[in-house]
């Protein structure tokens, strides 16, 4: 809300002008003349008073209440704050340029307006008015300068931040396979993945490789969390998998090792959910050890989608000993396997609603194409689509494989 070109207001009261610098020493006769020519004003918190870049030609007096200054109105905090019986304004009166910063109303304030000419008409040449105007502007550039150090120390210290974290953002993203050129050259599956975090970095991942020509692992998992707590766990839990899975045994070793060892120092009491399978290429089959996450989706070759059913097990790294469900599942010739985090099914709209399952495999059944990468594409459009305007709430990730048979 902008302050009216003549807002409404009437005479002030002597009384509530006392103490303000220029008037106190005045005459009571010549101040009682002054100030009938004047203005008080009561104006709402937020109201903004003076606008940057705009012409002004009435110095203000702060009568009750505090004004913020602030030099950039796409960041609010950190303003210089004026309090009750200082001048604003009188910058802009003097040198007759435009308004060099925003003054707003920080909370419901009364502010009395002097016009202009009345200033230089009537103040400036009352003898000893001059200097105190020269003495307030003096306070006012000293005030100025060390609020905007501090502003300024705070500007470089959120940017250092977020410099740092869009390096962690970098490093992360760079952790998990890229998906061209993933498997180059490959004619009995074709694989696609995808990865979201709500924040700049998150706690989701995804991994896939052979162990040899005929088994491909595939993993995905989601750290309870996210921000840059669970990016550090996401980090030691994947860099934990790649190592077991360097000294592979079985399926069930390899994940128990990783439980085993992320429980052992654990004094954040951090978990996540893990889906892990090998995929027998010549068979279709999948051997799978699930800890705490989603079931998984299955597309058939003629686009119906369902989820497959799989006994929860316990979280990855809450304690040691602690085993994830198995199972098996086969693929038909052009059927694919879709792992996602619950960021999917848990995306909210504007009012809260939640994507939900059937939502999530209606939108996969409608896409036309069977590919891996269509329908992680797919599904990111629809869950873009039903989140609209509101703030994605938890890491999106999405890892598809199709077995071409």
């Amino acid at each position: 809300m902008t302050l009216p070109l003549q807002p409404a207001g009437g005479a002030p009261e002597v009384a509530e002008c006392a103490g303000l610098p220029l008037l106190d020493d005045l005459d009571p006769g010549v101040r009682a003349r002054i100030l009938a020519r004047c203005r008080a004003v009561g104006i709402p918190a937020g109201t903004i008073i003076l606008e940057k870049g705009a012409a002004n030609d009435t110095l203000h007096f702060l009568l009750a209440g505090t004004v913020h200054i602030h030099f950039d109105l796409a960041s609010l905090e950190h303003p210089i704050v004026v309090p009750p019986g200082r001048m604003f304004g009188e910058m802009s009166v003097i040198d007759d340029l435009p308004v060099s910063a925003w003054v707003l109303a920080g909370t419901d304030c009364r502010v009395l307006l002097v016009p202009a000419e009345l200033f230089w008409g009537e103040l400036v040449t009352t003898p000893g008015a001059a200097r105190q105007v020269m003495r307030s502007l003096a306070g006012l550039l000293r005030n100025n300068a060390a609020s905007l150090a501090a502003a300024l120390q705070e500007k470089l210290k959120h940017e250092a931040l977020a410099r740092e974290l869009s390096l962690a953002r970098d490093i992360q993203m760079g952790m998990v396979r890229r998906a061209d050129p993933w498997f180059p050259g490959q004619r009995r599956f074709e694989i696609a993945a995808s990865m979201e975090p709500a924040k700049l970095v998150g706690g989701d991942f995804y991994d896939a490789f052979l162990l040899d020509d005929d088994h491909l692992v595939v993993a995905l998992g989601d750290v309870a969390g996210k921000g840059i707590s669970a990016a550090l766990f996401m980090v030691r839990a994947l860099t934990l998998l790649r190592s077991h899975a360097q000294r592979w045994q079985s399926l069930a070793a390899t994940v128990a090792g990783v439980n085993d060892a992320l429980a052992a120092d654990n004094e954040a009491a951090m978990f996540l959910s893990l889906f892990m399978g090998v995929l027998d290429l010549r068979e279709g089959t999948l051997d799978y050890v699930n800890h705490g996450h989603a079931p998984p989706l299955l597309r058939a070759p003629d686009g119906r989608a369902a989820l497959h059913p799989v006994k929860p097990g316990i979280v990855l790294g809450m304690m040691e000993g602690a085993r994830g469900a198995a199972g098996t599942l086969r693929l038909p010739p052009g059927g694919t396997l879709m792992l996602y985090s619950d960021g999917v099914t848990e995306a909210e709209d504007p009012a809260q609603a939640q994507l939900g399952e059937a939502a999530m495999l209606a939108a996969a059944a409608a896409l036309p194409a069977p590919e891996a990468r269509s329908l992680i594409e797919g599904l990111a459009a629809a869950v873009a689509a039903h989140a609209g305007t509101a703030e994605q709430a938890d890491d999106i990730t999405m890892l598809a494989v199709r077995w071409l048979g």
